[in-house]
């Protein structure tokens, strides 16, 4: 432990894996999947707040409903410490989905209305579902290495 005075009173800084995730606790990425069951399509959609999903055009997500945390198999539809521009930097925009040419849809508006939406075909989902697993699931190590990799990219990038 390092002992760092400031403004006058002993602070201890945590160089613990906690420690160091602690500085990036405001980043938090909600995820959500959204299916119509007509149309055969999924959408996967990404924010830094819920309240942003009001942002989504409504006409185009209208005979969508979201799938439930038991239908995917997680607990929550969040990830802590990582922001939704970690995600897409780390994972790429189709989220490690591979895709033919021209099966999927991406909208990628995080610098402006703060979300992130990947449209596809239903035949989709289990590849979708699957990733989406794997980011809620992310150990501590592996978020601080998307952080570190992340800055490290981009210098200049503001946490």
């Amino acid at each position: 432990m390092k002992v760092i005075i400031k403004s006058k009173e002993l602070v201890e800084k945590d160089d613990s894996l906690f420690g160091l995730l602690s500085q990036h606790k405001k980043n938090i990425s909600y995820l959500r999947i959204m299916i119509n069951e007509t149309d055969k399509l999924i959408s996967l959609q990404i924010t830094d707040n819920p309240k942003n999903w009001r942002s989504l055009p409504p006409e185009k997500y209208a005979g969508f409903r979201m799938l439930k945390r038991n239908e995917i198999g997680v607990t929550r539809f969040s990830i802590k410490y990582i922001s939704p521009g970690n995600i897409i930097a780390h994972f790429g925009s189709t989220i490690g989905v591979k895709f033919p040419n021209g099966k999927a849809e991406i909208d990628n508006q995080l610098s402006g209305k703060n979300y992130f939406t990947l449209d596809c075909s239903s035949k989709y989902l289990e590849s979708i579902v699957l990733n989406m697993r794997k980011m809620i699931n992310m150990t501590p190590q592996k978020k601080y290495e998307i952080i570190e990799t992340y800055l490290s990219a981009n210098p200049t990038a503001v946490q």
